[in-house]
């Protein structure tokens, strides 16, 4: 005899007064007993609670169908009156104190006419597919919303405080990509089982693509959610999962609104994945709220430019100039102040408004340039922003193309941004874009390169002409040598696939510095200007030095020299870093020769000699022979187009290549080896040639000082501290001219008192050493003593 599970009291007067069609079975011997039906059930059969009882106990195929399954949604037809009605059994397995019990909603989805002569006793027919989902097999979102407020409310009346869990599985998109849709497939398939098993007492759902929703009344949530994280991660090249979790507490709520609740804490944990999970807080209600002010407000703010374009100054590594700004898009509200563009591009971009709120900034940065170009005023390029959306909502060329006709101005003024993951998500719209952009003569950047999951493909497919490195490589810069190497391989690479590149959020002199060095040729961030609206930016026209935007061409040029390999050899055959090989990018400025810039190479064999870049300049202008040959280099390298080499004092070899022209300035990179033997003697040529002219001048000038200032009285004399050296008795005047002719003149003071009545000489009764200038004070001092003489005794005496 089987022992059946007993209800208390309580519990049982809760189940069955519920409104809604729910019978309890257990599950014994392959066998369904029926332990207690609902009021509502017996109202859907209109029959009393013991008929009904015996009619369930009676139906074997129930057993047959529901016995063993985690989650089963079966159809049947039953006869209620004169009609039949097309039934819906969602079945729920449980434990309960060692009781195997079987939950069994009952759903009437409405009159079936389709064949009234078939009885209520017609076996159960498959599972409806319009509420399965084809590729996991579990229930999906039609059944959820058809279903899922019944579910949570007989939860609350039957006094538990259930869950709605969002799951999403991030990097979807990228295992798809990189593993194919049929691996993606399949690892949809295992997830949703380790779901079933995971949360086995509660209702999976898939709710589209990579979401899938628990509906459960169990609060373990966290070790479970851990658990399929540690799933994920450990047998799947997934990024991970994140979830949202939402108490539902109020029976009067929509499924709709409870589970885009669980949809807005799961967006809450943001881009770490460290925080794979968050519960519906205040914190999340606050950006619900802040979500429903932008959608209210968004147009009003458009129409009285409350959202206006801030700019950012890029700067060109070479020349420290302004090459160009960004337009970022800042939101001044007359009731919340400044908004950051993270409190509504998202809620824009979602609601597929985004497209407005790019093409009002794109207008207002046009009619900004406009104003400058047709007043003569100083004038860069400006990047702006294109997001995913505007290329699958609008012919976003077209939209471009027509503002900036409108105003009037060329169209290299206008770069154009695009995001990466734009690549992925709309690739042929965007190739179409791309080849419009370009042929109507815009630059088109990609934005944060390297912030997301990058593929080098997208390097190779699509026909970019800059990189905007992201700023997450500038992270512990100092602390990780790792981004230095990284940093360094991304803008080799640029440069040999023939892209410009540019880093944000540089913050400080050294990460400025080190970019520099690897040929970065743009930088923006905090270490020069913050965003600023227009009014900031005109201020500080006197402070900042602009780059004439006709000059955009020719450092441009320059600035794809590659000189962290040799610029001589053609790249492909070479992959050498940090070359030993001195290189310097060189000016030929009317005549003039001016270092732009010098690898870290060169810096050090200069160094060696302390020497610094501008020495080295002064010195190769001022140096006739090198000069001319310098000179010459470039004339035959520009006009050959070709690299030209000559040896210099037959030391150095000289190597030349012409980049680039503009009006009265060309550029070339040089390259120098065997440098530091030269550097060798050009100093010791250098020393020698100094000190002729040193000992020239001090003859000079003491042969000056000699006629201006005669001799008192001249004599040898002996003296144990200075044998046999020539002395001289001057004047004070004497004394300060002598001092005055070289500031490194030794001047030997020497006191003495005559003592004529005791040993009829002189002796000597003091000795100082004195360096000029402090030696004409120190004689000037001496004079003062009464009675006293003093000689003055050097080489120059």
């Amino acid at each position: 005899m089987t022992e059946l599970y007993e209800f208390s009291n309580t519990e049982r007067k809760c189940f069955e007064r519920l409104n809604f069609g729910l019978a309890i079975f257990q599950i014994a011997e392959k066998r369904l007993l029926p332990l207690l039906v609902s009021d509502g059930l017996c109202q859907f059969y209109q029959l009393p609670r013991p008929r009904l009882l015996d009619h369930l106990a009676s139906s074997n195929y129930l057993a047959q169908n529901l016995i063993g399954a985690k989650q089963q949604l079966l159809s049947s037809r039953a006869k209620l009156g004169d009609t039949y009605h097309t039934v819906l059994l969602h079945a729920a397995e449980q434990d309960v104190d060692g009781y195997q019990l079987l939950y069994v909603d009952f759903l009437d989805f409405g009159e079936d006419r389709v064949n009234q002569k078939k009885t209520a006793q017609t076996p159960l027919l498959p599972l409806a597919d319009h509420f399965q989902d084809t590729l996991t097999n579990l229930f999906n979102g039609d059944y959820l919303m058809r279903f899922g407020q019944d579910y949570l409310t007989s939860k609350l009346q039957q006094g538990d405080l259930p869950l709605v869990l969002m799951f999403n599985i991030v990097g979807m998109h990228s295992y798809n990509e990189r593993f194919g849709y049929q691996a993606g497939d399949a690892f949809l398939y295992k997830f949703s089982q380790e779901l079933l098993t995971t949360f086995a007492e509660d209702l999976v759902v898939r709710y589209g693509d990579d979401h899938f929703i628990v509906l459960s009344v169990k609060h373990d949530y966290i070790d479970k959610i851990k658990r399929l994280e540690d799933f994920t991660t450990r047998n799947y090249k997934i990024a991970g999962i994140k979830a949202g979790i939402y108490y539902y507490s109020d029976s009067g709520e929509s499924i709709k609104s409870a589970i885009d609740k669980a949809r807005r804490a799961l967006q809450y944990t943001g881009s770490d994945l460290t925080q794979i999970y968050h519960v519906f807080d205040d914190d999340v209600k606050d950006c619900y709220v802040n979500h429903d002010y932008v959608l209210t407000h968004f147009q009003e703010a458009l129409d009285k430019r409350w959202i206006q374009p801030y700019y950012q100054a890029e700067l060109r590594t070479l020349t420290g100039e302004v090459a160009g700004f960004e337009a970022l898009a800042r939101w001044i509200d007359p009731e919340r102040g400044l908004l950051s563009p993270a409190s509504f591009v998202g809620i824009l971009e979602d609601t597929h408004l985004i497209t407005q709120l790019d093409l009002a900034i794109i207008t207002q940065v046009c009619e900004r340039l406009s104003y400058l170009y047709q007043n003569g005023l100083p004038v860069v390029p400006v990047s702006v922003n294109l997001s995913p959306i505007d290329f699958q909502v609008a012919d976003i060329f077209q939209e471009v193309d027509n503002i900036r006709q409108k105003h009037k101005i060329p169209a290299h003024f206008l770069n154009i941004e695009i995001l990466e993951s734009t690549l992925t998500s709309v690739p042929q719209q965007l190739h179409r874009a791309i080849t419009k952009f370009h042929a109507a003569g815009y630059q088109i950047w990609m934005d944060d390169f390297g912030s997301g999951y990058s593929s080098l493909n997208n390097l190779k497919d699509f026909n970019f002409d800059l990189l905007k490195i992201d700023m997450i490589f500038l992270r512990n810069f100092t602390k990780n040598n790792k981004s230095k190497i990284i940093l360094r391989e991304i803008v080799d690479m640029a440069k040999r696939l023939g892209i410009h590149t540019l880093c944000e959020g540089v913050e400080n002199q050294d990460q400025a510095d080190f970019l520099r060095e690897i040929g970065c040729e743009h930088l923006q961030g905090f270490l020069f200007s913050r965003p600023l609206p227009l009014m900031n930016i005109i201020q500080k026209t006197n402070e900042w030095v602009y780059e004439p935007v006709d000059m955009n061409d020719y450092y441009d040029k320059v600035g794809m020299t590659n000189l962290l390999s040799d610029p001589m050899i053609e790249p492909i055959s070479q992959g050498i870093k940090l070359l030993s090989v001195p290189l310097a990018l060189i000016e030929r400025r009317d005549g003039k020769i001016k270092y732009c810039f010098i690898n870290q190479a060169h810096h050090n064999s200069l160094e060696k000699f302390s020497l610094s870049m501008a020495d080295w300049e002064r010195f190769m202008n001022e140096d006739e022979y090198s000069r001319k040959l310098l000179l010459r280099l470039m004339t035959d390298s520009k006009a050959s187009n070709q690299r030209i080499g000559s040896h210099l004092d037959g030391q150095i070899y000289l190597e030349v290549k012409y980049l680039a022209s503009y009006q009265t300035r060309d550029m070339f990179v040089v390259s120098m080896k065997n440098f530091n033997n030269y550097l060798d003697k050009t100093r010791q040529d250098k020393t020698r040639q100094d000190k002729t002219r040193q000992d020239k001048t001090r003859q000079d000038k003491t042969r000056q000082v000699k006629s201006q200032h005669p001799v008192v009285l001249t004599f040898y004399y002996t003296l144990d501290f200075k044998p046999n050296h020539q002395a001289a008795f001057f004047s004070i005047e004497a004394a300060q001219a002598l001092a005055s002719v070289d500031s490194d003149l030794g001047l030997w003071v020497f006191l003495f008192v005559q003592v004529m009545q005791v040993t009829g000489r002189l002796q000597v009764v003091d000795v100082v050493n004195l360096y000029a200038p402090a030696a004409v004070a120190s004689l000037l001092a001496l004079s003062n003593h009464a009675g006293q003489g003093f000689f003055i005794a050097s080489s120059l005496a």
